[in-house]
């Protein structure tokens, strides 16, 4: 049984008080891709609504991530969070971290997700969290990469918006 396409067990987990996912394990790991998923989309971030607490948790982890899998932040005065004041005044950030180009520094993918949502009870699990989700997993396969001393070409972009 499932509604919007998720497996009722997860929604039933969405219920719950949740635990901030782990940064250590193996490259791609679905498991960690769901527990990520049932964080941010859990009612205790209340869809990460800019500005709110669940805001401010959602980009905590994503900041904490980063910070684990050695992502250079967007500077080295601001950080990993570009802080901006939206158009109804409320004060959020992106996070931003990027993997160097071995080769073509100067030249870059980005790769995106979109961090907030509605709040008010719209938690975001089918977009915004699994987007999030999957932008974290990319992140930790590249730097896995990297390690390994496959590397990339071009600087990879990392930002959650």
């Amino acid at each position: 049984m499932s509604f919007l396409g998720l497996p009722t067990l997860f929604m039933l987990a969405a219920c719950a008080e949740p635990e901030v996912p782990a940064c250590e394990g193996a490259a791609f790991d679905a498991d960690r891709m769901w527990e990520d998923v049932d964080y941010l989309a859990s009612p205790a971030l209340d869809g990460r609504y800019p500005g709110s607490d669940g805001d401010l948790a959602a980009r905590a982890l994503v900041v904490e991530r980063f910070t684990c899998l050695g992502l250079t932040p967007l500077s080295d005065f601001m950080g990993y969070e570009q802080e901006f004041t939206d158009s109804e005044g409320n004060e959020t950030a992106n996070v931003i971290g990027y993997l160097p180009g071995a080769e073509a520094e100067d030249e870059l993918v980005v790769v995106s997700a979109h961090l907030d949502h509605l709040g008010d009870g719209f938690l975001g699990a089918n977009d915004n969290a699994s987007g999030l989700s999957g932008l974290m997993a990319i992140a930790r396969a590249a730097v896995d990469a990297a390690d390994a001393g496959e590397g990339t070409r071009r600087t990879l972009v990392f930002a959650a918006f």
